[in-house]
């Protein structure tokens, strides 16, 4: 609970617009139009609030995030400019690029560092698409490249995507009339309620186990099923 505030029912959002003034307070079903407004009154986070006069062509297509590659490029060319208007608004611009481009890289170190091969391939295709033309995109080209030749990489995001079956179908049990929450270890209910999905848990870990032994996917199926209690 914020101290403050006061919420008598739930669910509940509460919306605040860039200037940090509350613009809705309520349901959720009717937060649609207000959320959408106070987005069209924030500046874009790429550009700011402050206007581009030098760089208007480029600024015009980092909004409508159009070859931002390109535009950061040409933008990195222009940060030691001897115009003064144009040196300041190039390292004002290349500094949103710049701070986007940190983003993505920093969701891709995470998953590289948890083993989320899949997020990671994922996130690196973002940053070689979003920034192809400039060298942060062409060195996230460069790093796919080498993953498609490993082939320990390569099992393990095919693991992974097995796993994504193992979790779609947790996802789909459902606790019986008798036990909630859901106990697939405990209650025999839920065992014979969930006994085909359960099954198709059990042999989809069994193919990961065998095709992709000790993977990162076999490792998180291998944990699914001692948590419901299908390890024996």
């Amino acid at each position: 609970m914020i101290k403050g505030l006061k919420i008598e029912k739930i669910p509940h959002v509460i919306i605040y617009n860039i200037e940090s003034e509350k613009v809705y307070d309520g349901h959720p079903n009717g937060a649609e139009d207000a959320l959408k407004e106070a987005m069209e009154q924030a500046p874009d986070p790429l550009l700011g609030d402050e206007s581009y006069n030098k760089l208007k062509s480029i600024a015009q297509k980092v909004a409508q995030r159009k070859d931002i590659g390109k535009a950061m490029s040409d933008v990195r060319a222009k940060l030691e400019s001897s115009e003064e208007t144009e040196k300041e608004e190039s390292q004002r611009l290349f500094g949103g690029l710049n701070r986007y481009a940190r983003r993505l890289q920093a969701r891709a170190d995470g998953a590289q560092r948890d083993k989320e091969t899949i997020l990671y391939h994922n996130t690196l295709q973002d940053i070689a698409k979003i920034f192809k033309g400039d060298e942060i995109g062409n060195e996230a080209q460069k790093t796919l490249d080498e993953l498609k030749k490993d082939k320990e990489f390569q099992a393990s995001m095919e693991s992974e995507k097995m796993f994504a079956k193992i979790q779609s179908l947790l996802d789909s049990l459902k606790p019986c009339q008798a036990s909630k929450p859901l106990d697939i270890k405990g209650c025999e209910k839920c065992q014979k309620k969930n006994k085909e999905t359960v099954d198709n848990i059990s042999n989809t870990a069994k193919q990961l186990n065998k095709k992709y032994p000790n993977s990162s996917g076999d490792q998180k199926a291998q944990e699914v099923l001692k948590e419901l209690g299908l390890n024996k």
